[in-house]
């Protein structure tokens, strides 16, 4: 079964929700309540990564001098999420600049590749779905930065 993914948005942050809610990726920390945001994209999608296309659609293209915020940005073949707003310069691109960028992986069978966080502002909530080694996960516990198979995963068929 894939997720229902929504793209959802208000003044500070936006986020792509699973239909109950639970958030799947975005810049919205752990507990923020974001129900109340207008859609960046009034379209819902079942097909299990069209979430993807839909950040596509919202991001725009990083150059240097560019004023960075919320707001995912392309790069190369590659989407990334600002981790803070800054002034982008050539010598920081998304691919190198771990530090104010995370890369928006790709859906692979229907659901995103994990990718190990790198702090409390993109670990995996309760309930996440992710691909890892061939199996399907799905995440235990909240604000998960384990790698699955080591703690807070259950594979799913």
């Amino acid at each position: 079964m894939m997720a229902r993914h929504i793209v959802t948005t208000n003044d500070t942050y936006y986020a792509i929700l699973n239909a109950d809610g639970t958030l799947i990726y975005g810049t919205a920390p752990a507990g923020t309540n974001i129900s109340t945001g207008q859609p960046v994209c009034k379209t819902s999608v079942d097909d299990g990564g069209g979430y993807y296309d839909l950040i596509a659609a919202e991001a725009v293209p990083w150059e240097a001098g560019a004023s960075i915020g919320n707001s995912p940005v392309s790069y190369g073949d590659d989407l990334y999420q600002p981790i803070q707003p800054h002034t982008a310069q050539a010598d920081w691109p998304p691919d190198l600049s771990p530090a104010l960028f995370r890369k928006i992986p790709k859906p692979v069978g229907g659901y995103e590749p994990w990718v190990q966080p790198t702090g409390g502002h993109d670990a995996y909530a309760l309930d996440a779905i992710v691909t890892h080694n061939g199996q399907v996960w799905r995440s235990t516990v909240a604000n998960n930065v384990w790698e699955p198979g080591v703690y807070g995963w259950t594979v799913i068929d």
